[in-house]
Parts: C-alpha cells; structure tokens; sequence
C-alpha cells in the first residue's frame, strides 16, 4: 500500500534526521574547535609571559656584566695599594693604614680601610677625596674627621689631621 505523499514524507524525515545529525556533529566539532582554540590562547599568554621574563632576565644580565665591569673583582691588597697610591698623589701623607671589616652582599663586597693622614691645606684634602670619587675603582669615603693643627704656640696653622674611613666596592665571582 503506497500512499500518494508516502515517498516525499519519508524523504524529509530522512533528510530531517540527516540534516539534525549534521547539526550535532557540527555543534561537537565546533565545541572541540573552540577549546583548542582556548588552550593556545592559553599557551600564546604563558608563552607571551615567558618572553617577557627573558627579556627581563637578558636586561638584568646586560646589567651585571656592566656591574662587572664597574666593579673589577680585585684583592685587598691591590686596593690598598692603589689608595695609597691615590693619597700620595694629593699631597697627603699616609701616617697608618688599618684594614677594617668586610662586609658581604649578595654580588659584591666592600673592603674597608681606616686611614689617618695628614695634609698641609683644605685644597689637598679636597683633592684627595675629589680623586676617590673619579678613581677607576668605586670608592666610598664613609667617615671624613678633619683636625686642624697649629704650632706650638697655638697660633699658626701647621697641618690638618685627618682620619677617613674607606670603603672600597667590588664585584664578588
């Protein structure tokens, strides 16, 4: 028994039923799309992040090296010397030097030296602590205690007395 409309409502069910399937798969397709499409978003933002931390982290490296070279790693010994070398050349007088405490931060050390000197004018005393500040090394004067002298009879300048105590800054490997 064929009914006359039988064939085209069995056509449309089919095709409804084809075309809903389409629709679900479509619909399961583009769920799956969209979050991989949210996971790299995801990796893109953590790999953007990461970027960033690299260039912060090539920075601060272009920084220590420029630190490193700022601050040469050197003995005690070779600052001391070049102190003294520092303080003759001003026209002062080394009357004792003392090393004094080391003191450590995490990239690098200062040395400290205690000086008593004596010099004959203000100029030379400035000269000396202007050559500290424009030395190669970074030196700090951390105690500047400044003593004029006069003759016996307590008239005439003489000299200054002077105790400085230096810190000399330098880069720890």
């Amino acid at each position: 028994m064929d009914l006359p409309g039988m064939d085209k409502i069995k056509n449309l069910g089919i095709n409804l039923v084809i075309i809903i399937a389409a629709v679900i798969a479509a619909f399961y397709i583009y769920g799956k799309q969209d979050k991989k499409i949210k996971e790299l978003q995801n990796t893109k933002y953590n790999e953007i992040k990461k970027n960033e931390v690299l260039v912060d982290l090539s920075k601060l490296n272009k920084k220590l090296e420029g630190y490193k070279k700022l601050l040469p790693a050197q003995d005690k010994s070779t600052l001391s010397n070049r102190i003294g070398t520092i303080v003759r050349d001003s026209g002062a007088k080394i009357t004792s030097m003392r090393p004094s405490v080391e003191g450590r931060v995490s990239i690098y050390g200062r040395y400290v030296f205690d000086l008593d000197i004596s010099v004959d004018s203000y100029a030379n005393l400035g000269k000396l602590v202007n050559a500290l500040e424009n030395a190669e090394e970074v030196y700090m004067v951390e105690v500047l205690e400044v003593n004029p002298v006069l003759d016996s009879v307590g008239e005439k300048f003489k000299e200054i007395k002077a105790n400085l105590q230096i810190s000399a800054i330098y880069y720890k490997e």
